[in-house]
Parts: C-alpha cells; sequence; structure tokens
C-alpha cells in the first residue's frame, strides 16, 4: 500500500504518514499511533515482550544474586579456603532455592526500606 492510500484510510495527510514512517524508524513512535495505523491497515497490533532465557532461569539466576547478597564475603583467604568454598557454596546453593518462592525475589534491598533481608526475616513493620 503507497503512503497516499494510507494517508486517505487513516485521513490524514500523506506528509503525516512520513512523519509516522519516521517515528517508527527512530523507535519514537506512539503506541495510540501504532494502533490506528493497525487499524487503517486492517491489522491488529499485537505488542509484546519477550524474555531472552526462560522463566526458571531467570528466576533461578535472580535467587542465587539474592543468595550472594544475603551471604556477602567471608573475608580474608588462607589455607582452609577449599573447605569454605565448598561450605559457602553449598549455603549459597541452598539459600538460592529458599528464594525461589520468596516475595521480594526481584526488589532491591537497598532501595526498599523496610523490605526482607532474606527468605527467613520478618517482614517489614506495619
Amino acid at each position: 500500500m503507497s503512503s497516499s492510500e494510507l494517508a486517505v484510510r487513516m485521513n490524514v495527510t500523506q506528509s503525516r504518514v512520513s512523519q509516522i514512517e519516521r517515528a517508527e524508524e527512530r523507535g519514537s513512535i506512539r503506541l495510540s499511533t501504532l494502533i490506528r495505523t493497525a487499524a487503517a491497515l486492517d491489522c491488529r497490533l499485537v505488542y509484546a515482550l519477550v524474555p531472552v532465557a526462560s522463566l526458571e532461569d531467570m528466576v533461578m539466576r535472580q535467587s542465587f544474586l539474592k543468595a550472594g547478597e544475603q551471604l556477602g564475603d567471608f573475608g580474608s583467604h588462607d589455607e582452609d579456603d577449599e573447605c569454605r568454598e565448598a561450605t559457602r557454596s553449598e549455603q549459597h546453593e541452598v539459600l538460592a532455592l529458599e528464594w525461589v518462592d520468596h516475595r521480594g525475589l526481584w526488589t532491591d534491598a537497598k532501595h526498599q526500606p523496610g523490605a526482607r533481608a532474606g527468605p527467613d526475616s520478618p517482614g517489614p513493620a506495619e
């Protein structure tokens, strides 16, 4: 369909269709304009956010991050590092699995006053 034909369908000028096309190319087009354009083209606009990883992978990655934040750094390292690392790794995994079904998994405790510090922490005072 030509821009002049689309302009007639949208009841706008051909110049306006060109503006819409440029806005789309720049990524600055308004959602309402896309909906109106789709209707003029006898189409339905489908707006979707598609994850790059599975939901399970995203939750597990976030739970491991939260568990790591909660565990913090154990400090200086010495001859017993391997033993401590194995223990820390086990603790990290257990804590991460607890975070999977925990509210607050996606919140940043630093920026959420009263947010829970971990899966076993009491909630904010009401």
